[in-house]
């Protein structure tokens, strides 16, 4: 079985959806040939990509991954017209929603060719700030959601998170086509230390977007509350990049939190991997439904860190109360007192390490996953 996969963004470029069809086309090799067809990189991408990881290298491991010259690219939406012409050669087309732009392109192809089976592996919704990135965004959900009601499945990570989504009705008139599953990590991955190794100096971590697209995920609120807590037995490590990185930076500076706050960029795969065995808590603060599970909890679950998230649709589902603490999204207060309450209990925050590391080998094993996604391609495919 052949697949194309349409992606809005793709690693090195650190982004939930993009490290999902990678981890995707990883998942289902060999049984599944996957070819992924996204926008040409970006500009922090291709420096990115210069400065952390070999050309060649890079080229090797993504033989299978097609970057497509834009029409026109605004932030994370972009017109592929080139797609139109190279899909017919597929048994079945797997779009990861959103991809304003190109929903449309993918509309028009289907007006010509509804043979091919089509799953919408539907990531998030949308709620743009700016007016002008709603008034250009109209055409894309009108297509998306003419996509989905054509779709053969679509795909969540959660169904809690569709109860009180911009798809709703679509959901409740075909139940029986959503499916839920979830992200995955590989049994590699796994990381089993439930130590502290300084309960005087508490290890915080946050991994996400610093650019405009993730503007959701609350790291300024984040940098708030820190300033909030008396106590100074901890350390935030702020792992990501994007073009809000010199304004949080700024905060810090402006808040006099230097000493106890970590920008770190340009972070490759295996740097990540062991700032997560370090860290002692996750924090996701997101704030609005643009946040939908959390890639980087279950990353970091993995390796055996408690979790501190906001209490969303979606992402209240990637973990329970004895993982960690769940906090009112976009609260500067409720996300200060969960923080102070939790780094001076050394033995709360092990048994929250060691009950997340269980909760992500028993729900988000590749193996698990793998399973899933097979029974639904395969099953389709007779």
């Amino acid at each position: 079985m052949k697949i194309a996969q349409i992606v809005c963004s793709f690693p090195p470029y650190k982004g939930g959806i993009g490290n999902s069809a990678k981890g995707l086309a990883k998942l289902l090799s060999p049984e599944i040939d996957i070819h992924t067809f996204t926008t040409e990189k970006l500009k922090d991408d291709k420096k990115h990509n210069k400065n952390n990881l070999h050309k060649d290298k890079f080229k090797a491991e993504n033989t299978n991954v097609f970057y497509l010259k834009p029409l026109l690219k605004l932030g994370q939406a972009a017109i592929l017209p080139s797609l139109f012409f190279k899909l017919k050669k597929y048994d079945a087309i797997i779009l990861h929603y959103p991809f304003f732009g190109t929903n449309e392109i993918l509309y028009l192809y289907r007006l010509f060719n509804k043979k091919q089976k089509l799953y919408i592996y539907y990531h998030m919704d949308v709620q743009a700030l700016n007016p002008l990135y709603k008034i250009l965004s109209l055409p894309g959900h009108i297509c998306g959601k003419a996509l989905i009601k054509q779709a053969d499945k679509v795909i969540v990570s959660s169904l809690d998170y569709l109860q009180n989504s911009q798809i709703k009705k679509l959901y409740q008139k075909e139940v029986q086509k959503y499916k839920a599953i979830s992200f995955h990590i590989n049994e590699d991955y796994y990381h089993k230390d439930f130590t502290i190794k300084d309960k005087n100096n508490i290890q915080l971590l946050f991994v996400g977007g610093l650019d405009k697209a993730h503007y959701f995920k609350g790291v300024e609120n984040l940098i708030k509350a820190t300033a909030k807590i008396k106590q100074k037995n901890w350390t935030l490590n702020i792992v990501g990049n994007g073009e809000l990185l010199n304004k949080y930076k700024k905060l810090v500076f402006k808040l006099n939190l230097n000493k106890n706050i970590n920008f770190l960029n340009n972070v490759d795969d295996k740097e990540l991997k062991k700032i997560y065995e370090k860290a002692d808590i996750i924090i996701l603060p997101s704030f609005n439904k643009n946040e939908a599970f959390g890639l980087v909890l279950i990353e970091a679950m993995a390796n055996s860190t408690a979790v501190i998230a906001s209490n969303l649709k979606g992402v209240s589902q990637v973990f329970n109360d004895d993982c960690g603490l769940k906090v009112i999204p976009g609260s500067i207060i409720d996300l200060k007192n969960k923080i102070e309450s939790i780094i001076n209990k050394p033995t709360l925050i092990q048994n929250f390490k060691k009950e997340a590391f269980y909760l992500a080998q028993e729900k988000y094993l590749d193996k698990h996953i793998k399973e899933k996604w097979l029974n639904i391609l395969k099953t389709d495919d007779k």
